[in-house]
């Protein structure tokens, strides 16, 4: 939908932001497309990725003549655009590359460490020779300046999708990425095996070594330089980093090292003027100036950061037990002295396992007792205590855990206590009531029934996420997704028995009785874990199957809908033109640097304590409720304070409603092949609430042990991923619970 307005309330606030502003000199000429065909010089296809770039480069350093000196901006696969046409619109190539690694199939040993390849993995090795390609170029579309100048001032037209290709092509040219990168000395041994009379026996070398003596290539440098593996973890396979070619934009998708993950986090953490510094040089260092694309076709890029308006939004008051208020300063508040708004039941009945040699926890429980007290939650001392050694198996713990939870309904809370003090037993407090059914805090508006348009009717409110496996772990089913495409599909799923035995039906007829016998006229959809590439599939695939299942239980209901979708993954960062602190809590933003036309909003709604903040993009996809610019950026931001895990703002949307009661739900369904809908209704915070409860379902799913057990009992699978065993059936207690808090 487009934007209705900007909006108008809060304080204003000058701000800079890391966008940098396109322009074109002119809008006469063309971009031409081409599509790329590679081919091996025997004419087969040409599969190996990242070497395209290589062979196009040499095509234009080789053929520059006959291309008319055009330069090309090459998406590094299938597309090419030139400004400008080629002599012909069907071209032909042939390229000869030099120390060109590629795998090949050989008999030999590879060289590894601490390891010897089997048979399958001695057929496969990477080689250096020279090789021939050929490249097929022709004509595919011409895209004018025109509709790329429109583009870059918010206008759609024919080729809109085409233009922002040509731009982020062309401006992508000169980019280049800062090197943090530190080398540590090292050397690697293998053990070569050769046949002597017969027998295989093992000769230790340096791979070093073994290059220089045993392949006859000249290393310059590698023998003070770590080796790059491209083998497999088990079984490794080392080349001396002379022989490799790091090409440029690649996504690395493989699990993060620890020690990677430390430096990532440090390098994170640049302060706002710091990291407005390091952008600065890299911008010089692009010259963008100087790119011979960007000057033939007269783009210009400019060096200054946006300037950009921001507004200061309020923060809410919250209420704690007795009525008493909570003031939020600097997007943080305190519990100290105060009650929950609603403390759970009496805890009586209660153990602990202690892994910890040090932690004193008998003390530890007097202490949560008595601060649970001053709560208002009442809990006995443990009725057992049980004493496990370090050793003991992590992953029997979550097994352990998982068991308690979904056979005997029992609760789960893991604390480290490495330093015990009010905080921290106040942390562990508000997750312990969250999940036995109590209320922190609440609004001081959703207490009063004044949240606007939500307060007036009833109103059912979706937190949508999934969770996928980690990065070096795509086997691992996506929990709450189909094929990783983020689509949520067991929304509404027609059944012969049931009619429909989807989720939102269960958690609709779980609402009912909790507003007073009313179907909500008014549903509020938070989404997050999609891209924007993706906004349309929100819309005709789940909004569809959420009417699909209102309609099957009611032909005459149509409730109105409003969809949000909240992205994290984007690199905008906001800073304060007139102070070197982070922006404060409550900074939004609606113009200049968000979508010319549709209506998306920043809002940083929490602290940023360290490194800069990073707002979050909220994309407003549909509104029938009818709410105004800010109505909406209030509510988003206000629901950022509920979340009951934690006594600060939140950095993702939430959502709360006055109408709770029995309105915490959470189903996991197997649907076909692919578990689906991790779906939270009606709590606090239901998309953080999503991501919590999907991820931690995904850890109870041990997929490397049931791999054999889904197989041998007629286990379903999605195709390229392994088998996805069937999702526990939930104890009444724990599905009706937050367990996942």
């Amino acid at each position: 939908m487009t934007r209705r307005g900007a909006g108008t309330k809060g304080q204003r606030l000058p701000l800079l932001c890391n966008h940098f502003k396109v322009n074109i000199a002119g809008a006469s000429g063309h971009f031409y497309e081409y599509s790329v065909a590679l081919f091996y010089g025997d004419g087969h296809p040409f599969e190996t990725k990242g070497i395209g770039r290589r062979v196009i480069d040499k095509v234009q350093e080789t053929y520059n003549k006959d291309l008319a000196g055009k330069y090309f901006a090459y998406d590094g696969e299938k597309s090419l655009f030139t400004f400008g046409s080629l002599p012909n619109n069907e071209m032909a190539f042939s390229v000869l590359l030099d120390n060109l690694s590629l795998n090949r199939t050989t008999r030999n040993d590879s060289p590894g460490c601490n390891g010897s390849p089997n048979d399958s993995d001695r057929k496969r090795r990477r080689v250096s020779q020279s090789k021939t390609f050929k490249v097929e170029i022709s004509f595919a579309a011409k895209i004018p300046m025109t509709a790329i100048a429109a583009a870059l001032r918010g206008q759609e037209s024919e080729n809109s999708q085409e233009a922002w290709v040509v731009v982020f092509l062309v401006a992508g040219l000169s980019y280049k990425f800062p090197n943090h990168a530190r080398w540590i000395i090292a050397k690697c041994w293998f053990s070569l095996k050769s046949k002597v009379n017969g027998d295989n026996e093992g000769v230790d070398i340096t791979v070093f070594d073994y290059f220089v003596n045993h392949r006859g290539i000249n290393l310059r440098y590698s023998g003070d330089l770590p080796c790059i593996n491209v083998g497999r973890p088990k079984w490794p396979t080392y080349i001396p980093v002379e022989l490799c070619m790091l090409l440029a934009l690649q996504r690395y998708t493989k699990a993060l090292t620890v020690s990677q993950r430390s430096s990532l986090v440090e390098k994170s953490r640049q302060k706002p003027q710091e990291k407005i510094k390091i952008l600065t040089e890299v911008l010089k260092g692009n010259k963008y100036d100087s790119e011979p694309m960007l000057r033939s076709c007269g783009i210009s890029i400019n060096s200054h950061f946006t300037q950009v308006e921001g507004r200061i939004l309020s923060a809410p008051r919250l209420k704690a037990g007795n009525g008493e208020d909570v003031i939020p300063r600097n997007g943080r508040w305190s519990f100290n002295n105060k009650k929950f708004v609603q403390p759970a039941a009496k805890i009586d009945r209660w153990a602990v396992v202690n892994f910890s040699a040090r932690c004193d926890i008998r003390s530890l429980c007097r202490d949560l007792a008595k601060f649970g007290e001053m709560k208002g939650i009442s809990i006995s001392l443990p009725v057992d205590f049980l004493r496990r050694t370090l050793s003991f198996d992590v992953h029997h713990l979550l097994s352990l855990e998982k068991k308690n939870l979904v056979e005997f309904g029992i609760f789960n809370q893991c604390l480290s206590p490495n330093r015990v003090n009010e905080q921290y037993l106040t942390n562990l407090l508000l997750k312990i009531n969250a999940k036995l059914g109590g209320l922190n805090s609440m609004l001081a508006i959703e207490q009063s029934r004044s949240l606007p348009l939500v307060s007036k009717v009833p109103t059912i409110i979706f937190g949508m996420d999934v969770s996928h496996g980690s990065l070096g772990h795509s086997d691992v089913p996506s929990i709450a997704a189909s094929l990783k495409l983020e689509m949520i599909g067991s929304l509404f799923k027609p059944h012969p028995e049931k009619g429909d035995a989807g989720v939102v039906r269960e958690l609709l007829l779980d609402f009912y009785p909790s507003s007073g016998q009313v179907k909500p006229p008014q549903i509020i959809i938070f989404r997050d874990g999609v891209s924007e590439s993706q906004f349309n599939q929100v819309l005709n695939i789940e909004l569809e199957l959420i009417i699909k299942a209102c309609k099957f239980l009611d032909e005459s209901w149509s409730p109105k809908f409003t969809v949000i979708v909240a992205l994290k993954n984007h690199n905008t960062k906001l800073f304060q033109a007139r102070s070197p602190d982070n922006v404060p809590p409550g900074t939004v933003v609606n113009n200049s640097v968000c979508h010319p036309t549709r209506n998306d909003f920043y809002i940083c709604a929490h602290a940023g304590m360290m490194g800069t903040t990073r707002p979050s993009n909220y994309h407003v996809l549909l509104d029938e409720n009818g709410f105004s610019v800010d109505e909406l950026q209030e509510l988003v931001h206000s629901l950022c304070y509920v979340y009951q895990r934690s006594t600060t703002a939140i950095s993702i949307g939430t959502a709360s409603c006055p109408w709770r009661f029995k309105c915490w739900k959470l189903d996991l369904k197997l649907h076909l092949a692919y578990v689906e809908a991790c779906i939270v209704i009606l709590a606090v915070a239901p998309i953080c609430y999503a991501h919590l409860a999907a991820s931690q379902v995904s850890q109870f799913m041990k997929f490397d042990e049931t791999l054999d057990t889904s197989l041998s009992h007629g286990g379903l699978t999605a195709p390229g991923s392994s088998p996805v065993p069937e999702l526990p059936v939930l104890p009444n207690n724990v599905w009706r619970s937050m367990f996942f808090c």
